[in-house]
């Protein structure tokens, strides 16, 4: 349901309401980071599946693509925040946890240090093509395919009682 309605509001959204796109979307990132925050305390599940407490999380790219061809900030600040944002996704991998509300406000330094890594990336050389190469790409390529995959799988497995010891 995610993907096919998000995909058609997004679709007329767009084409009916282009000039007031910045402020509309910032109101409904801030709506949907809110509700992800008030739903991550009372409804952890259901906040997890929700479209609207995820779509501030992928809202975000909507401004991704106002400041791309930007130049707001100067190549040694590009770097130093490229930088920035690789450290917050290293220490996000150590320290977030599964007991983390997701999304909520602890998801907040993720998504932008996402943000910014994406729209500085190409700027700083080595980095760029270390995460270019095909055996960084490959994972990302796949992950989409595994993601759709693993859902069916997981409801035919429990289906047929396959999670039982004596089963397997």
């Amino acid at each position: 349901q995610f993907y096919i309605i998000i995909s058609i509001i997004s679709y007329f959204f767009v084409k009916k309401f282009l000039k007031l796109n910045f402020y509309l979307i910032l109101i409904l990132i801030l709506i949907s980071f809110f509700l992800s925050n008030f739903f991550a305390l009372f409804e952890s599940n259901l906040n997890f599946y929700l479209i609207f407490s995820r779509l501030w999380e992928l809202l975000t790219g909507f401004y991704l693509v106002k400041f791309e061809n930007k130049k707001y900030f100067k190549p040694y600040t590009q770097r130093f925040l490229i930088l920035i944002s690789l450290l917050i996704l290293i220490f996000s991998f150590l320290f977030f946890s599964e007991e983390n509300a997701h999304p909520s406000f602890k998801t907040l330094p993720v998504v932008v240090a996402t943000s910014i890594f994406i729209l500085f990336i190409e700027k700083h050389k080595l980095l760029y093509h270390f995460f270019s190469n095909k055996i960084m790409v490959w994972p990302g390529l796949m992950s989409y395919s595994l993601y759709v995959w693993h859902y069916p799988i997981f409801i035919f497995v429990k289906y047929l009682n396959l999670t039982q010891a004596n089963n397997l």
